[in-house]
């Protein structure tokens, strides 16, 4: 949830914050309902009756600008539209996550806000049109350099990613110490927190798994875990939704939905 206020010392004042329900929804599942005006409606209302949260990243950003302004780019900016304010920006790297949870203070902002690209994206605002996820995908859009910054971060990560899984999957395959060492981690050691329980279960998921490596799946990977983590709810591809129900993950994570039980979930939503 993103608000704005004014005080006797700042004239603008910008509060970013998560409101439950918190919904993650992958960038396959914001497409989806972006074309499926009854959904679409009926998730609206219950979000913004339960005054809840849609947490979105700069991948489901970079690949929305992507589609040009088209007429799927236009159907997506009007889904985030009608959410209104409800929305907030996800650090989808799970070891920065991490990082800050181990250095929170109270009346920090939460771990998971990507506040960086918050800022970014709210230099482009002109303070005249709606504060709406929706308007700051096209200030991101009509903010080439930004976008493309954004693009070749995470150009590097996907790379990086892909080289580090396919290498560990190959010495799993290969190598009976590193099986045996990664079959028999502690992912729920003691000293664990939430994120990096599930971190190390799903990573031990993605190496065991046969399924192809995709250069997707590392970004996939990171927004599970830190949404699973953190959120009330999450609306994942089918792959993904399987993989993390697989690892039966811990107490207080998020409910896991597959795309195509979107009627499922929405149920679950207005409960």
């Amino acid at each position: 949830m993103i608000t704005i206020k004014t005080s006797e010392t700042n004239p603008i004042l910008v509060e970013i914050y998560i409101t439950s329900p918190s919904v993650y929804l992958d960038y396959s599942a914001i497409a989806m309902l972006s074309q499926d005006d009854v959904r679409a409606k009926s998730f609206r209302n219950i979000l913004v009756g339960k005054n809840g949260t849609l947490v979105v990243s700069s991948a489901h950003l970079i690949e929305a600008c992507g589609l040009g302004l088209g007429p799927t780019f236009s159907k997506i900016k009007s889904f985030l539209d009608s959410l209104d304010n409800r929305f907030a920006f996800l650090n989808f790297n799970p070891d920065e996550v991490i990082a800050k949870e181990k250095q929170w203070k109270p009346n920090d902002p939460s771990p998971v806000l990507d506040l960086v690209l918050t800022k970014e994206v709210f230099r482009q605002w002109s303070g005249l049109s709606p504060l709406t996820a929706g308007t700051l995908l096209v200030n991101f859009q009509n903010n080439p350099d930004l976008s493309q910054r954004y693009k070749e971060i995470q150009t590097t990560h996907k790379t990086n990613l892909k080289i580090m899984f396919d290498n560990a999957r190959n010495e799993y395959r290969n190598n009976p110490i590193v099986r045996r060492n990664i079959d028999n981690r502690n992912c729920f050691d003691q000293n664990f927190n939430r994120t990096e329980q599930v971190y190390c279960l799903l990573r031990r998921e993605t190496i065991r798994t046969n399924e192809v490596f995709n250069d997707s799946d590392g970004f996939d990977l990171w927004h599970s875990v830190v949404a699973v983590s953190h959120m009330d709810y999450i609306v994942h591809d089918k792959k993904w939704a399987r993989r993390l129900r697989a690892i039966n993950p811990p107490t207080r994570t998020s409910t896991v939905f597959a795309g195509i039980e979107m009627d499922l979930f929405l149920k679950s939503l207005a409960g």
